[in-house]
């Protein structure tokens, strides 16, 4: 009797059903029942079935073929696929894995089994296969499908998921990646996006959000980024563009902030940065700009004006002071020397002047007072001196005049 093989089914008369066999998994018999063929691709078969069949949507035939196992969560399959496969870049298994479904604007895929959302930063490429950074200057949040610049005056966050306004004193244009200083002279415009020139008399140096105004007795630099002090003699109001000169008789205050004028005693030029005191012998002009001589007969020593030397006095040589005059002299109130007296005449009691010396008496001149001729003399015409009597007359001290002696008398 022949034996058929185990791997065979054969269709067999009941006495020779002892002889026929099961296909294993994967395959069935053939057409004539006398040999196993296998399943095709995408098919399987358990042992000992009469046919095979395709493997459902979303799955794959085992490695026997004996069943069908689930693809994974990351592929898919058609109906009698014969393996599972990837979808391609930006696409993802639909529900029952039968297929494939583009991602989402804003997402991407590679091979997973989800669409996935691009970190802030960055944006799905263009196929949706992955992420890329966004360019320097641009910003994305977390879903974004484009990179945007932001907008002027603001630059991208670390993170680059939003925007961040510069900080005072910063500027930035559209699409830049970091904020830069504005230069000393310069401050940002209201919309951060330039820096624009201080306005006339204010200044600012690097970071300023705003223009300053100089201190008083300083005005802004050529460039307005610092504030220079007024010269000696000049001030300088709050805001001023630029340093005055104080004028005659004037002089800048302690801060430089106006002029003040000098103590009545004192003078300054046009521009002196301090008062000062007049030399010997003159004294200030009306309006203090300058030093004048004192005229002859006055003197000034610090004085606000020239003074006449009291009577009896007159200036030294150098107008400093007034010296008295030498005995038997006068000076009237501001004379220019002194005087002596004519024959007959004394200096008066103010030694301004001169006065005639009384009957019976006489003074040279120069006397510094009148005197009494002795006897037997009396003063002459001009009382400068004094004569004697003619023989035959006399005079006791004091008489005007030489008198005759009485009859049978003669002069003693």
């Amino acid at each position: 009797m022949l034996t058929l093989p185990r791997r065979f089914y054969t269709f067999c008369s009941e006495q020779f059903l002892h002889a026929c066999s099961i296909c294993p998994a994967g395959s069935i018999p053939a057409a004539q029942n006398n040999s196993c063929v296998a399943c095709g691709s995408g098919e399987y078969a358990g042992a000992g079935a009469s046919q095979c069949f395709a493997c459902p949507a979303g799955s794959e035939p085992m490695g026997n073929k004996s069943t069908c196992q689930a693809c994974s969560a990351a592929k898919y399959a058609t109906a009698g696929s014969a393996q599972c496969a990837t979808c391609s870049a930006g696409s993802v298994p639909n529900g029952d894995q039968s297929g494939c479904v583009s991602c989402l604007q804003g997402k991407y895929a590679s091979g997973g089994p989800d669409c996935l959302t691009c970190s802030p930063g960055s944006v799905p490429s263009a196929e949706q296969s992955g992420c890329v950074l966004c360019q320097p200057g641009q910003y994305a949040v977390a879903g974004a499908t484009v990179c945007s610049p932001c907008s002027n005056g603001s630059v991208p966050s670390a993170d680059l998921s939003g925007c961040t306004s510069c900080s005072p004193g910063r500027f930035a244009v559209s699409g830049w990646a970091q904020c830069s200083t504005c230069s000393g002279g310069t401050v940002p415009t209201p919309d951060g996006s330039r820096c624009i020139q201080c306005e006339h008399g204010k200044h600012s140096v690097p970071g300023d959000a705003a223009c300053s105004i100089c201190p008083v007795g300083s005005i802004p630099s050529s460039q307005n980024n610092s504030c220079i002090a007024c010269g000696p003699g000049a001030y300088a109001a709050t805001g001023a563009s630029q340093c005055s000169t104080c004028a005659g008789g004037t002089v800048p205050t302690s801060n430089r902030s106006a002029c003040q004028a000098c103590e009545a005693a004192r003078y300054a030029a046009p521009g002196s940065s301090q008062c000062l005191t007049c030399s010997a012998g003159s004294a200030p002009h009306s309006n203090r700009s300058v030093c004048i001589p004192c005229l002859a007969g006055r003197f000034a020593s610090g004085d606000p004006e020239c003074l006449p030397c009291p009577n009896g006095s007159i200036p030294n040589a150098m107008q400093s002071r007034c010296l008295l005059c030498q005995v038997g002299e006068y000076a009237s109130a501001g004379s220019a020397a002194c005087s002596v007296c004519a024959s007959g005449h004394v200096p008066n009691s103010h030694l301004s002047g001169c006065t005639s010396c009384p009957a019976g008496k006489f003074a040279a001149s120069g006397a510094q007072q009148c005197s009494t001729c002795d006897g037997g003399s009396v003063p002459g015409n001009t009382s400068g001196s004094c004569v004697k009597c003619a023989p035959g007359r006399y005079a006791s001290p004091g008489d005007t005049a030489c008198l005759l002696c009485r009859a049978g008398s003669i002069p003693s």
